[in-house]
């Protein structure tokens, strides 16, 4: 059985969009199930998916626990699915989401995998914007052949077979984001993490998060939250931190306040305050 996951958050009307994308792409499929984890949405979410819930395989739960994580696994804990599979309330998915994503699991040749997600543009691209930035806007094109060993999960479009879940544990409930890429820290050095272009979804941008504070704040948890702990794994360092790491700060200074293109000084710059997040939380770390 799939088991397909969404977690929601006072989004309802966009909720219902991807829920009746899934159901029309149902076809009378049994071994699928559909599960709703509202994380306590003060709009109309629970009338919505108990709604379709009629026509659908779609089941509604409440997790009063605030945070992503608590949301996800509640849903693991709650499914029976031998594949779990994610995405995200306000997608919009490829016609033949579902299908692929079948075909994937009837292929049976890896254990966890990530989608294309492309995005969804509802305004201007801004000038200072380059595609090496795109994992805050939530895109993953990696093209149109299937690759693997790559880093990081993307929750917005992945499936992760159970065996991996009771083999590396649940979602991290201590950190407030980036769950998905914290839980593939503890995963891909054992196991082949796949990009497989075949299930695409549309992630929509949101215009308040097209800021130059948006991605600069994005970039410093990032680096606080993940790069500090794969810091922390190496055994060289100086001062607690890998001598590796002052010489990426230097150099993307460097970069930054000697580049002439806009684009390639801001993402520099963004490099510059992910590492210095990083070696900060390291730091304080190892005191």
């Amino acid at each position: 059985m799939i088991s397909i996951i969404i977690c929601t958050f006072n989004r309802s009307k966009a909720l219902e969009r991807v829920l009746s994308q899934l159901c029309g792409q149902i076809n009378g499929n049994r071994g699928l199930e559909m599960i709703v984890v509202d994380n306590n949405s003060q709009d109309d979410t629970r009338n919505t998916v108990e709604w379709l819930s009629h026509r659908s395989p779609l089941r509604y739960i409440l997790e009063k626990r605030q945070g992503k994580p608590f949301a996800l696994n509640r849903a693991v804990k709650e499914t029976n699915g031998e594949w779990l599979v994610f995405t995200d309330d306000d997608v919009r998915l490829s016609d033949n989401w579902l299908s692929m994503i079948n075909t994937i699991v009837r292929e049976d040749q890896y254990r966890c995998f990530f989608g294309k997600i492309l995005p969804d543009w509802n305004g201007a691209m801004p000038t200072w914007f380059d595609p090496k930035m795109g994992s805050v806007i939530v895109q993953a094109d990696h093209g149109n052949e299937a690759l693997h060993h790559k880093s990081y999960l993307v929750g917005a479009n992945m499936g992760v077979h159970r065996s991996i879940i009771d083999k590396y544990g649940l979602f991290n409930e201590k950190i407030s984001r980036f769950e998905d890429a914290e839980f593939s820290m503890r995963i891909n050095k054992k196991e082949d993490i796949v990009y497989d272009p075949r299930p695409v979804v549309y992630h929509p941008i949101v215009e308040n998060r097209l800021t130059k504070k948006y991605f600069l704040n994005w970039y410093r948890e990032m680096g606080a939250i993940i790069d500090s702990r794969l810091m922390n794994e190496e055994k060289r360092k100086s001062f607690g931190v890998p001598r590796w790491a002052y010489r990426k700060y230097v150099s993307n200074m460097l970069r930054s306040l000697f580049s002439l293109d806009q684009r390639n000084k801001f993402y520099h710059q963004l490099q510059v305050e992910r590492m210095k997040a990083a070696i900060k939380a390291l730091r304080e770390q190892s005191k």
